[in-house]
């Protein structure tokens, strides 16, 4: 929030909880440089997307910094760490939500969390029906995939692009007569993201009110080194 750089930065306890053994050094240092590499194109990616490198005006205190990138550090470990815990065969689709919303946020549009919500919502409930008429693999291919061209065409309504965007996932993802699992566990997963996401910002709210009786006059903005 303070560098603009929030979501990459936020790649370190995601990355480290998906860590895994490795047989010997040269392939973990493979591993870093790659993660290395990641992380420094997300900044210029972040840069793409407008993320600013400093607010103009009333900027965030180096302690109120702290707390909302440590806060923001948990929830992305913990939503990562839930997947994991509870074996679910893709969980890295917990976090998800908490990197790209973090990234909506910095760039001024929170009304993306109840949009992003919605639409998930919206989108397992489209492949009801699809489950209960237990389609043949090439309808439902089709079906997926004219809801995916759709979507790209409703990237201004953001609730209306993630409610496709959810339903064509489930249907691509799902294999033949499991169409409701998918959407089970895609809805689940999404969710328990935004809702670790919420908890983290209602945290920050807390702590941010508390910080701020003990320093009642904010820093005047300035330049912000990386």
């Amino acid at each position: 929030m303070r560098w603009g750089w929030g979501p990459t930065v936020l790649m370190i306890p995601y990355a480290a909880t998906f860590a895994s053994r490795v047989s010997s050094g040269r392939d973990a240092m493979v591993y870093g440089v790659v993660a290395g590499l990641g992380t420094a194109y997300g900044i210029v990616l972040a840069r793409r997307f407008k993320a600013p490198g400093k607010v103009d005006g009333l900027v965030l205190s180096l302690p109120q910094a702290a707390i909302v990138a440590a806060v923001f550090g948990i929830a992305l470990g913990a939503s990562a760490s839930i997947g994991v815990a509870l074996g679910w065969a893709q969980p890295f689709w917990v976090p998800e939500p908490i990197l790209i919303l973090i990234l909506y946020m910095i760039i001024g549009k929170r009304e993306r969390i109840r949009e992003k919500t919605l639409g998930t919502a919206y989108g397992v409930t489209l492949a009801v029906p699809v489950a209960i008429l237990a389609l043949p693999t090439w309808a439902i291919t089709v079906i997926a995939s004219v809801a995916f061209v759709t979507a790209l065409t409703q990237l201004k309504r953001y609730w209306l692009y993630y409610s496709l965007f959810t339903f064509s996932l489930v249907l691509a993802l799902s294999t033949p007569g499991n169409v409701g699992a998918e959407a089970e566990q895609r809805g689940a997963e999404i969710l328990t993201g935004i809702a670790i996401l919420l908890l983290g910002l209602g945290v920050i709210h807390i702590l941010g009110i508390s910080l701020s009786k003990r320093r009642p006059l904010p820093e005047l903005a300035g330049p912000i080194a990386p």
